[in-house]
């Protein structure tokens, strides 16, 4: 019920600034998650990516403007703020199969995709199992960059991450020989604003100096809960941030702290593909406020 509320009235604060400036960083503050977690949230319970769903919404808005007629192809692409007409026309006829201008048309079978909305459900009968780990000031060290807002996973940083050499220069000794165990990849997320900054790479020794040009974040010390996965499709990254987040956070002791941001650490084993490879969810813990 708790989450079900809350995605409610996200959903009706989408609706009522449809076509306004739409803050991630709001959203995700309404449900206490960081802007990262809150999107893999919002993609398991709806079923879409929170882009692609305001992008929906104001697509099948447009249509009612299109056979309203009162406002041009030009004014419907900037009020549902697309660049220029041309791409709120592909985005439309990927949408519909026909041009804006043949919307226009009496008569024309268009297609709507609805506002979506939550009613109650049972949850919580998922066995999570967890571990608490207290841990001193953390430096993750590799490669940053701040995710696009239509990248729901942060997929083009990762992506920088390996084609840019990043991953290549950590594992030539560094890499593997000063972490020890074999979840030695690790990912930390903090907000930037309605963005993400996603750092990827390896934690680095407290006496240990950078490999030049790498980038850096220091995680402050925090009690974390660690929660491990197998399969790192993005449909079991959602279901994972949903049962940790929606599930074990409501009815344990903690809450997350904002302050801090979550971390993911994954395998190094080259052997390991997207279904059965083993990661986990850290997330720095206060005790919830009464």
């Amino acid at each position: 019920m708790h989450y079900i509320n809350r995605i409610n009235q996200i959903l009706d604060y989408i609706e009522e600034n449809l076509y306004g400036d739409l803050s991630y960083a709001r959203m995700a503050e309404m449900m206490t998650m960081s802007v990262y977690e809150f999107r893999r949230i919002f993609a398991f319970i709806i079923g879409t990516p929170l882009s692609d769903y305001i992008r929906l919404r104001r697509l099948s808005s447009a249509a009612f403007d299109l056979q309203d007629g009162s406002l041009s192809i030009t004014e419907i692409s900037a009020k549902c703020h697309y660049d220029s007409p041309a791409a709120f026309s592909r985005a439309f006829r990927e949408m519909q199969g026909i041009s804006p201008t043949d919307a226009r048309q009496p008569g024309t079978v268009l297609k709507n995709y609805p506002r979506a909305s939550l009613a109650v459900s049972i949850s919580g009968m998922t066995n999570i199992s967890f571990r608490l780990v207290k841990r001193e000031a953390m430096t993750v060290c590799g490669y940053s960059g701040v995710s696009a807002l239509g990248d729901c996973c942060c997929e083009d940083i990762w992506d920088a991450f390996y084609e840019g050499g990043c991953h290549d220069r950590l594992s030539e000794g560094f890499y593997r020989d000063l972490l020890g165990g074999t979840l030695g990849q690790y990912a930390a997320y903090e907000n930037v604003s309605d963005t993400v900054r996603c750092t990827i790479g390896a934690i680095l020794p407290a006496e240990a100096t950078p490999p030049e040009g790498m980038d850096t974040i220091t995680i402050p010390p925090a009690l974390w809960g660690v929660f491990d996965f197998t399969g790192a499709t993005p449909e079991k990254l959602n279901t994972a941030y949903y049962q940790t987040l929606a599930d074990w956070l409501t009815s344990s002791v903690y809450e997350r702290d904002p302050d801090i941001p979550n971390l993911e650490a994954f395998s190094v084993d080259s052997d390991e593909d997207s279904e059965t490879l083993r990661w986990q969810i850290w997330y720095p813990l206060r005790n919830k406020k009464l």
